[in-house]
């Protein structure tokens, strides 16, 4: 009778066990061939996008905090290519994160996306290979476009802050304004970003934002490297840099 229980409950807690480990594979199996190789349409406000299961590509759709979409994951890619090929995915929120940490960068690169080039993405190659630590881009490390409110102004709380510190004015005009170890910086074309000055070796350079409307219904906001001296010329370049990111998703 014992020999009996245990060979049933053994063969019991084996099944179960099985089971579960077979779901876990299912839920975590590499997308089809179709997902990982074709553009997945979507919208965002009124503009129309094709969108790449490419690593460094958050998406947030339009309905609760939790309805997003992270493509270097194999369950969110599957859930993303079902929603966008059955002509439903609207989205709120597109977001590049091209500087990731070593081990998720890893794990992100592994992705199909990234076994060939991709000159039609500007974005491409950043998304792909870690940016070494003393590297200052002239794209954007993050980029974020996201649907704004109407008439909401997206640099307002930043401008306030700004503004409530004394300014040093150079001589080409380039105004700062400093904080402990924030900064804001100002073109004379009234252009700023906030910064933060890590004073490290490890990372010698400033750490900037900048929020601007890149339509009456969107709004893009996007982090880049950067140092006060250098800060003029390439925050023209990057924001110009972080606009094509946008656009390389449009059909």
């Amino acid at each position: 009778m014992l020999p009996t229980v245990f060979i049933i409950g053994f063969g019991s807690y084996f099944a179960v066990t099985r089971t579960q480990q077979k779901i876990r594979e299912a839920r975590y199996a590499p997308p089809s061939a179709a997902c990982l190789d074709n553009l997945h349409p979507a919208r965002i406000a009124d503009v129309a996008v094709a969108i790449p299961v490419a690593p460094g590509i958050l998406l947030f759709g339009n309905g609760m905090s939790d309805d997003h979409y992270i493509l270097w994951s194999n369950p969110d890619a599957r859930a993303f290519c079902n929603e966008a090929d059955g002509g439903s995915a609207t989205l709120k929120s597109v977001v590049f994160m091209l500087d990731g940490s070593p081990a998720r960068r890893e794990m992100e690169t592994k992705r199909p996306f990234c076994s060939r080039p991709h000159p039609e993405y500007p974005w491409a190659e950043m998304a792909c290979q870690l940016i070494p630590t003393d590297v200052i881009p002239d794209k954007p490390v993050k980029m974020t476009v996201s649907v704004k409110a109407s008439g909401f102004d997206p640099s307002a709380r930043e401008r306030d802050a700004m503004l409530k510190n004394q300014a040093i004015v150079a001589s080409d005009g380039l105004r700062t304004y400093r904080s402990k170890n924030d900064i804001y910086l100002q073109r004379p074309d009234g252009y700023f970003a906030q910064c933060y000055d890590h004073r490290s070796k490890i990372q010698p350079w400033l750490s900037c934002t900048a929020t601007e409307e890149l339509s009456d219904t969107l709004a893009i906001s996007y982090d880049f490297r950067t140092t006060a001296e250098l800060f003029m010329r390439q925050s023209v370049t990057v924001a110009g840099n972080a606009r094509a990111i946008f656009d390389s998703l449009k059909p």
